[in-house]
């Protein structure tokens, strides 16, 4: 018999169940009244004989049934049955169950942005950043000019660039165009961008002559503020 019939004539097959189960006691408790004893005395001696009617019934179902299945849509059933019951307890269980599903989403993509998703830059798993230690031991950002030109010596690095471990992040005001807006930024040497192989959306990256002291001021936009400041006019390279 496929599963498809045993769905279909499931009661069928529990009814003939039941009624040869019944049979068998009628037969049994038959026999024991041939013996002498009464009807009452020969019914309960046969159902002791058998044991435990639901759980034989149970025992003999089960090669008709998923009982994995059939639990987990039981158990939604009950809880469904429960919660219509009570419609404040659901309402507030739905409200929990949505900011607990909406906390893990945030968190998730969180921690699949910063730790599983590559970073957009070119050869990702080759970069390495470098933090200053103290004698105890502690972490530091801050670095030297000489600090950097001695790493830039060693061969252990095929190449190297700099960012806020010595040219820390200030704020600027922008007054370009519009009314005065306070901004952040940071100095970078001209290699930074092609060192990540990150290039301009328009436009283009620092010259060394740029970076060099007092030389020609330059700046590059990042995309956050052409949008909101400049709402990604195009024409703003060179104002």
């Amino acid at each position: 018999m496929n599963w498809m019939k045993q769905i279909f004539a499931r009661r069928r097959l529990y009814r003939d169940l039941s009624e040869e189960m019944r049979q068998h006691l009628d037969e049994k408790a038959d026999a024991l009244r041939q013996e002498g004893m009464s009807r009452e005395e020969a019914k309960a001696a046969a159902h002791r004989a058998f044991g435990n009617l639901r759980s034989l019934k149970e025992s003999g179902r089960e090669p008709w049934q998923w009982p994995t299945i059939e639990s987990f849509f039981f158990d939604i059933r009950y809880a469904f049955r429960q919660l219509r019951r009570q419609p404040c307890f659901t309402i507030v269980a739905i409200l929990i169950l949505g900011i607990g599903v909406g906390a893990n989403t945030a968190v998730f993509s969180v921690i699949a942005t910063i730790l599983l998703e590559p970073l957009p830059f070119r050869a990702p798993e080759r970069l390495t950043w470098i933090i200053n230690q103290d004698s105890q031991g502690l972490s530091g950002r801050t670095s030297t000019v000489a600090t950097y030109e001695a790493l830039t010596k060693m061969r252990s690095f095929e190449e190297m660039t700099i960012y806020e471990a010595f040219f820390a992040r200030s704020s600027y005001k922008l007054t370009v165009d519009a009314d005065p807006d306070r901004v952040s930024g940071v100095m970078i040497p001209a290699n930074f961008f092609p060192f990540l192989g990150v290039a301009p959306l328009i436009g283009r990256t620092f010259t060394d002559e740029e970076c060099r002291q007092n030389g020609p001021g330059a700046v590059v936009l990042g995309h956050g503020l052409w949008e909101r400041r400049y709402s990604s006019d195009p024409g703003v390279i060179g104002r």
